[in-house]
């Protein structure tokens, strides 16, 4: 079974994705895959098949269309502002001492007030 490999040659890349598609259509099951996507069920992390290519025929038509894109420009804006400015009252507050920042958490709590507030 091939880990790792480097495809130089366009028929070779081409021969990869159609021919031999089966031979490379999983993805190894991690630690990170289970913890972050909900135990391989969100798009990134889960297995090419049926549910795969379902979920991204939804994903390149609902949510990343160049227009949708544009029209959401502005909240990634807000939220990445946001962000940046909780951390940095975070790190006023603990003065010179390094802050301790749970990424997963703070980002959940940003997606989830901008989900509500809109």
């Amino acid at each position: 079974m091939l880990k790792l490999g480097v495809l130089g040659l366009f028929w070779e890349a081409k021969e990869c994705f159609t021919t031999m598609d089966k031979a490379f259509d999983t993805r190894p099951r991690s630690f990170a895959g289970k913890l972050m996507g909900y135990d391989h069920a969100m798009f990134g992390f889960s297995h090419y098949g049926p549910y795969w290519h379902e979920v991204r025929k939804l994903v390149s038509v609902e949510l990343l269309l160049n227009r949708q894109l544009e029209l959401l420009n502005h909240v990634r804006d807000s939220e990445v502002k946001l962000f940046i400015k909780e951390l940095y009252g975070q790190w006023i507050q603990n003065g010179d001492r390094p802050a301790l920042v749970v990424m997963k958490e703070k980002c959940w709590h940003l997606a989830m007030k901008r989900r509500r507030i809109g």
